[in-house]
């Protein structure tokens, strides 16, 4: 995991009063990385003036 990720989510968790257990950075370190290169791909996106809604489709798996 990046180590400016792993502070970030270690300060979160802190704030919170939590601390993480041996191996749980490292197991969710992975799904992190994964959702913060979609992140960056979605901020990359010129949609111009378009607006953005998000929407809910619970049929959809």
């Amino acid at each position: 995991m990046d180590r400016t990720l792993e502070e970030t989510l270690r300060a979160l968790l802190a704030k919170e009063g939590l601390e993480p257990k041996e191996g749980d950075l490292e197991r969710f370190g992975p799904l992190l990385e994964q959702y913060v290169a979609t992140l960056k791909t979605l901020r990359g996106v010129d949609v111009g003036e378009e607006e953005i809604a998000g929407t809910f489709h619970p049929e959809s798996k």
